[in-house]
C-alpha cells in the first residue's frame, strides 16, 4: 500500500475509528460503574470542624458549629476506605480573604 493510499484509507475511516474509540470508552466507562457502583455513605464519627483563614483582628458572632457529619455518593471502595480510616477526613470553612461582614460560608 503506498503512503498515498493510506492516507485516503485513513481520511475515509477517520470519523469510524473515532466513533470506535468512543464506544470503546463507554462500555469501558460502563463495566468499571457495574464493579464498583456508587452508593451513598458517611463517615461513622463525627467529623471536627475547622476554621481555617481567620484573621487578627475579625470576631465571629453567633454559635458555631464544631462538628460535622459527612455523607458523600461515591464508588463502594471510596466509601469503605472512608469508613477504614475516618481519621483521615476532614471538614472545614475557609474564611481566608474575608473582611467585615455577613457570610453564608460552605463547609468544604
Amino acid at each position: 500500500m503506498s503512503s498515498n493510499s493510506f492516507l485516503r484509507w485513513f481520511n475515509t475511516n477517520l470519523g469510524l475509528m473515532l466513533l470506535a474509540l468512543v464506544l470503546a470508552f463507554i462500555v469501558w466507562l460502563s463495566a468499571v460503574i457495574s464493579a464498583d457502583p456508587n452508593e451513598e455513605c458517611s463517615t461513622p464519627s463525627i467529623v471536627p470542624l475547622q476554621v481555617n483563614g481567620l484573621e487578627e483582628g475579625i470576631l465571629l458572632l453567633g454559635d458555631l458549629p464544631t462538628s460535622a457529619n459527612i455523607a458523600l455518593f461515591a464508588p463502594r471502595s471510596v466509601c469503605r476506605r472512608m469508613a477504614e480510616h475516618a481519621q483521615s477526613v476532614e471538614a472545614y470553612i475557609d474564611l481566608d480573604g474575608l473582611g467585615p461582614g455577613e457570610y453564608n460560608i460552605q463547609v468544604a
